[in-house]
């Protein structure tokens, strides 16, 4: 042997110690790293189906499948396997037994087989209820014609998994979603599985009953193919209330069942509450009146209630830019019964030109500020009315009203009032006698002469009459 190839062969064998030296290590690290990435808790087992082979019976077992992969108590499950012959010749009259605490025996008849042949087996069998959890073997056996004796060709291991519920999905409906007597709503129930493996085949049922006030319209149950952990899912359902329902919180009962890695769970009793309502609705209305040559303007406003239920707490409120409000700006009113309404009034007073009332002097104070307000400024009033519903839930309504034509009524109203007064008083100036103006005297003095003479002629007539006699 010469050096280069003694040199390899040294190599080598050094190359063997060091592996075998190392191999227990690598082991060791390669479990370790397994350990680090694996689940903190693994719920399931996952079966590795490799049977025990025994090849001392001329017959050998190859290709098993376990159906399904994870066994739980009261599964059905499926052993499927190929018995192959290693007898030199043919075997005659073939039979496999299939030996397990789990069933009773099974007998299956291949037939006669020759060397080399292959011939596929089925095992059904289903696992007790009351089956421990743990592990458990499937013996396979053989016989022949050759002789009636039992002779193994394999066992394989069945694992059967501890039960497993993930007791998890939990049912809410959306606090939006608001129902009205006589109405129908669709309400979203969100189904949320917080359990660490996947709900399958849910079927989420609403229960109604005949005294309750929510019907269904739509279908009383839905499916739900899968819901990942961690993971939700949203069932809607179509209901109705009926017309009568008095408002309030009303209960629904769901049933909710499932499976967990293909085992039906126990079914889930919840209680969900749905909110009903009656519609509530007032109708407002304003209106700005003119209060003649003595008073200032105000704003009439009249609360109706039009809904389908009595409100209670009715305020009526008002505000402006422009306006100060005698009396204060709030109103309360209380309660309207269906059909109810009630009114209220408020006095306007101009915050501009010198705010000295509408029946002011025409050069100055309200008179002329609202024939400002009428000539095209702001002169807005907001109403705003707040009430609660049979709930105690609060509503509110705004309307804004245009309160320039009733000051533009008060303008002109204040300015007829003024001419008169100027009027009167320039009168006032003029002469007069005892209280009499001369007119008036020429008119006395006039009648005082025409009476004279009437009298005179009254006389002289009455002398004639007397000489003829």
């Amino acid at each position: 042997m010469d050096l280069k190839t003694g040199f390899k062969t040294d190599f080598t064998e050094l190359k063997e110690f060091e592996f075998k030296a190392w191999l227990p290590a690598l082991l060791l690290l390669a479990l370790a790293f397994s350990l680090s990435f694996a689940p903190s808790a693994q719920a399931v087992t996952f079966n590795v189906t490799h049977p025990g082979v025994f090849t001392s019976a001329g017959f050998t077992v190859t290709d098993l499948l376990q159906t399904p992969d994870r066994i739980y108590p009261g599964d059905e499950m499926q052993l499927r396997f190929f018995v192959k012959s290693t007898n030199p010749g043919v075997a005659n009259n073939v039979d496999v037994i299939a030996l397990s605490p789990l069933t009773s025996e099974k007998d299956y008849a291949l037939g006669d087989m020759a060397q080399g042949e292959s011939q596929a087996v089925t095992v059904d069998f289903t696992i007790p209820n009351s089956t421990k959890p743990g592990q458990y073997y499937v013996f396979l056996y053989v016989t022949t014609q050759a002789g009636n004796e039992k002779s193994q060709i394999g066992e394989v291991p069945i694992t059967i998994n501890e039960p497993v519920s993930s007791n998890a999905l939990l049912a809410s409906v959306s606090s939006g979603v608001n129902a009205y007597a006589g109405e129908s709503v669709t309400v979203p129930v969100e189904i949320r599985n917080v359990g660490s493996l996947p709900a399958e085949d849910v079927i989420v049922q609403m229960q109604f009953s005949s005294s309750n006030a929510i019907i269904p319209v739509g279908a009383d149950r839905i499916f739900l193919s899968s819901i990942d952990a961690s993971s939700s899912a949203t069932a809607n359902f179509t209901i109705g209330v009926n017309a009568g329902a008095d408002p309030g919180y009303y209960p629904i009962t769901l049933l909710i069942s499932y499976k967990v890695d293909k085992v039906l769970q126990p079914t889930i009793n919840q209680t969900i509450g749905l909110k009903t309502l009656a519609k509530t609705g007032l109708l407002v209305t304003a209106d700005t009146v003119s209060g003649g040559t003595t008073t200032q303007p105000y704003l009439s406003i009249t609360v109706a209630n039009v809904g389908d239920t009595a409100v209670r707490g009715v305020t009526v409120s008002v505000s402006s830019d422009d306006f100060t409000f005698s009396g204060g700006s709030e109103k309360f009113i209380g309660t309207l019964n269906l059909d109810d309404s009630a009114t209220a009034s408020v006095t306007l007073t101009a915050k501009t030109g010198g705010n000295a009332g509408i029946r002011g002097n025409a050069t100055g104070g309200a008179a002329a500020s609202a024939g400002s307000f009428a000539n095209g400024s702001a002169g807005q009033v907001t109403v705003k009315v707040t009430y609660k519903d049979s709930l105690n839930v609060e509503h509110s309504q705004e309307k804004t009203v245009d309160a320039r034509q009733a000051f533009a009524a008060a303008a002109a109203s204040g300015q007829t009032t003024t001419q008169s007064n100027g009027f009167s008083s320039r009168r006032s100036q003029t002469f007069n006698i005892l209280g009499l103006e001369p007119l008036q005297w020429v008119i006395v003095i006039l009648a005082l002469i025409l009476a004279f003479f009437g009298y005179k002629w009254y006389k002289k007539r009455k002398v004639k009459s007397a000489v003829k006699k």
